[in-house]
């Protein structure tokens, strides 16, 4: 095909392995990136762009006595953690079967929205179920 085609997309497969040179929009504004998306995150990478005060408060240091620490099963919790990890792996699976349509079905100029919401939908899912690894990985490091 000669010629340009404009994508505006979120999704990282495809921009790796489709996109030659880049427009980026960030802190107001936009920059041309002459090269690929892998490329641009060796050489230049994502800015933490969450401001401070958007950013999830962190809880108050709590004082620890000898009769204020929970008692927590460890057994119990480590079961719970191999759950959230198991279904971060099936979730990894099936976003990448749905990338792998995503890009035959971009290929073929097909609808590929509902796709992408689901990728977007897993990939959330996959973000909250390790932020509840690392809060049960505490209750253990406690």
């Amino acid at each position: 095909f000669p010629g340009a085609v404009i994508m505006v997309t979120h999704s990282e497969l495809l921009l790796k392995k489709l996109a030659t040179n880049l427009i980026i929009f960030r802190e107001g504004g936009a920059q041309f990136f002459h090269g690929g998306y892998s490329d641009f995150l060796r050489k230049v990478g994502w800015d933490e762009e969450v401001p401070e005060s958007k950013q999830k408060p962190k809880p108050a240091p709590v004082k620890k006595t000898e009769n204020t620490k929970p008692k927590v099963s460890v057994k119990k919790v480590k079961e719970e953690m191999d759950s959230f990890e198991e279904s971060i792996m099936k979730a990894e699976e099936v976003i990448k079967k749905y990338e792998d349509l995503l890009v035959s079905k971009s290929e073929k100029g097909e609808d590929i929205y509902a796709l992408s919401e689901m990728i977007g939908k897993l990939n959330k899912k996959i973000e909250d179920d390790f932020e509840k690894i690392e809060e049960l990985q505490a209750l253990l490091d406690d």
